[in-house]
């Protein structure tokens, strides 16, 4: 809990005209109250939450690497141009991948 008056008179006492030093205490009590600052618990879970994330988009990347790699080997073996199976997987529609 903020002690504004406080606040206030520590503010007047470092050289602030008292209506300064009002209008800055409403200001961080306003700021205290509707908690729009972020502490760090829920920082740390959101970061937590954004490595998550991060590690799953690299498996993802890892495993789309190794199947385009497959996929160029498999078709080189089987006379294809790897090119075209390259390009093949990288169309996009709609978000998804089309053959």
């Amino acid at each position: 809990m903020l002690d504004t008056l406080a606040v206030s008179q520590e503010l007047t006492a470092s050289g602030l005209k008292a209506e300064q030093a009002a209008a800055l205490t409403g200001a961080v009590r306003q700021a205290a109250e509707h908690g729009d600052h972020v502490t760090s618990e829920p920082f740390s879970t959101g970061l937590a939450g954004l490595r998550a994330e991060i590690a799953a988009l690299e498996a993802r990347l890892i495993k789309w690497m190794v199947g385009t790699v497959d996929g160029r080997d498999r078709d080189r073996d089987r006379g294809r141009d790897p090119r075209d199976s390259a390009a093949r997987a990288l169309r996009v529609r709609g978000g998804r991948r089309t053959r």
